[in-house]
């Protein structure tokens, strides 16, 4: 009996600091709510401005399957396609394709290393201790590595 008591309470005092909780994020959201309104006109104002160039910005962001698919078409890229570990170079994501020897790459433009390629640095390969690689060439976000033919290179710098 004593037993089912203390269980009791137990789950009373669970119950209590549950409702507790749940009143504190309640105030929370409401405090949020109300200092969103305050700022939303602010907002609306500053936000039509920047839509705009926003909407320049969001038109010219191209992904890496969208250089690819530039490539494929102008016959840059040849032979299998493989998905490459881009984390071991410090990239976002990276394909190569075998019979081009070219190894395309997408970075976060305010990485370490992608600083360092654009600079002509090489960068060392990550778990590959005297391994290093080097850029072909850089276009924005995206870097060439590998030994692509000319051909290959300059379709890569055309794409835009």
């Amino acid at each position: 009996m004593k037993k089912l008591m203390c269980l009791l309470l137990c789950c009373m005092m669970l119950a209590g600091c549950r409702n507790a909780n749940d009143s504190a994020e309640e105030k929370q959201t409401e405090q949020e709510t109300s200092s969103e309104q305050e700022t939303s006109s602010e907002q609306e104002t500053s936000s039509e401005q920047e839509t705009s160039s926003e909407q320049k910005a969001g038109e010219e962001e191209k992904r890496l399957d969208d250089i690819e698919s530039f490539l494929l078409d102008e016959g840059a890229l040849t032979g299998e396609r493989t998905q490459m570990a881009a984390e071991m170079v410090g990239a976002v994501d990276g394909f190569k394709y075998d019979e081009s020897n070219a190894e395309i790459y997408e970075y976060d433009v305010t990485s370490e290393n992608y600083m360092k390629l654009s600079n002509g640095e090489q960068i060392q390969i990550e778990g590959m201790e005297g391994f290093f690689v080097d850029a072909v060439s850089v276009n924005g976000k995206f870097v060439l590595m590998g030994t692509p033919s000319q051909e290959t290179t300059d379709a890569f710098n055309s794409f835009k």
